[in-house]
């Protein structure tokens, strides 16, 4: 798949790109923005999977969650 690339401009609080920099180690404000939205994008996957089992889990006859706590 094939996608065009999405030129825009934003304000972004310097001090949270200096942060996440030193994070990440990563170097430019680029590297910075599309981790952040790589990252956001596969939390929404785990999440939205997480949530598909809803449901679908049976446990054991005579499972008790409060006893492994």
């Amino acid at each position: 798949m094939c996608m065009r690339l999405h030129r825009t401009n934003i304000e972004i609080d310097p001090a949270k790109v200096i942060k996440a920099k030193q994070i990440t180690g990563l170097k430019t404000t680029k590297e910075v923005v599309d981790f952040a939205l790589g990252r956001l994008s596969a939390s929404s996957e785990a999440l939205s999977s997480l949530f598909s089992l809803a449901g679908k889990v049976r446990f054991s006859r005579g499972y008790s969650y409060k006893r492994y706590r």
